[in-house]
């Protein structure tokens, strides 16, 4: 099969002498955006020009958990903007926009033998206020996340989420609480904070979330009225900070703290009473189930590789549609797949 020529499992990905998104350390690496399950201490790294800088400033910053990511050291990178190709030998490397945070991008390499399209973390719809949509592009192979590949995952329109949201924060302010945003800190911060500040909303920002917003405002993205946190200065401005934060001192010292959670995980039942929030909201900057259905169809791929989040279920939905769907990875010892 196609697949097996242009892609190797072991168990990181790999095409040719290049890398998708390794986590241990490797001589070249094409890193498709810079959250910190998709980096790794490489010799070499290819990225758009806004994960490099991104990654330059982890490399001696935080996650955007607001962890320590010291353990991650570039040697070279290599700025790829949409639009241009890295040649490399028989090779030929493209970075497309994958609409998922700013500077994230999928990954075509395309060889003598054929074309293999990686999609890192992607969304299709084309709604963001940060990020540019996501371009869908043909492929012989595809290699395709799909973290929510159940059709249970079907989000509202983010317009309709946004106006839930800021109604409730108003009633919030109302009420005399103080609203906390739950959002990582690379993406998702930017992306609420930007609604939050078109919607007419003062916002005050983590630290972690704040130096990343400042890259995104250096590479042209607006935001509107932030600020940095400094303690007992909050009163009257949304407070975002990482999920992580939400059990410190930052927020336990808050009077009538009122917690709202942004994730697209917020569709599951569970999802407030985890981060012990008083609202989840779903916005995600991934694709839904629909978005998945979608890009993958409009790929053309003649093979179809899955990994992430519900990989199984999803497989089956795309051969249940007549595709050549399969696991990237084999199911784990003792799990059952029927063909």
């Amino acid at each position: 099969m196609l697949a097996d020529e242009l892609l190797q499992v072991e168990p990181e990905f790999r095409s040719g002498a290049w890398w998708l998104d390794a986590r241990m350390p490797r001589e070249r690496c094409v890193v498709t955006h810079a959250h910190a399950d998709h980096i790794g201490r490489h010799a070499m790294v290819l990225a758009t020009p806004e994960t490099c800088d991104f990654l330059k400033h982890r490399l001696f910053g935080e996650g955007e958990d607001g962890s320590e990511t010291g353990d991650v050291a570039v040697s070279q990178t290599v700025a790829l903007p949409f639009g241009q190709a890295y040649r490399d030998g028989d090779e030929t490397i493209e970075l497309f926009s994958a609409g998922h945070v700013l500077g994230s991008a999928m990954v075509r390499i395309t060889t003598p033998r054929g074309r293999l399209l990686y999609t890192g973390d992607f969304r299709l719809k084309g709604d963001a206020l940060t990020v540019p949509p996501a371009e869908v592009v043909e492929t012989d192979v595809l290699l395709a996340e799909c973290t929510f590949g159940l059709p249970r995952y079907r989000f509202e329109p983010r317009a309709v989420v946004v106006e839930r949201l800021c109604d409730l924060i108003a009633a919030s302010f109302a009420e005399g609480k103080q609203p906390v945003c739950l959002c990582y800190s690379l993406g998702k911060a930017q992306e609420v904070a930007a609604h939050l500040c078109k919607n007419g909303f003062a916002v005050t920002m983590h630290g972690a979330a704040y130096a990343i917003t400042q890259l995104y405002e250096a590479h042209g993205v607006k935001i509107g009225d932030y600020r940095a946190y400094e303690a007992g200065k909050v009163e009257g401005t949304v407070l975002i900070v990482p999920p992580h934060v939400r059990n410190s001192r930052m927020i336990t010292n808050l009077a009538n703290a009122e917690i709202f959670v942004i994730t697209g995980w917020a569709m599951d039942t569970g999802c407030k009473y985890r981060h012990k929030a008083q609202h989840a909201l779903a916005i995600s900057d991934h694709a839904d189930f629909d978005e998945l259905v979608e890009f993958v169809q409009r790929t053309r791929a003649k093979e179809i590789l899955l990994t992430h989040g519900f990989a199984r279920d999803f497989c089956r939905t795309l051969r249940g549609m007549g595709l050549n769907a399969r696991l990237a990875r084999p199911p784990a010892q003792g799990v059952l797949f029927d063909d």
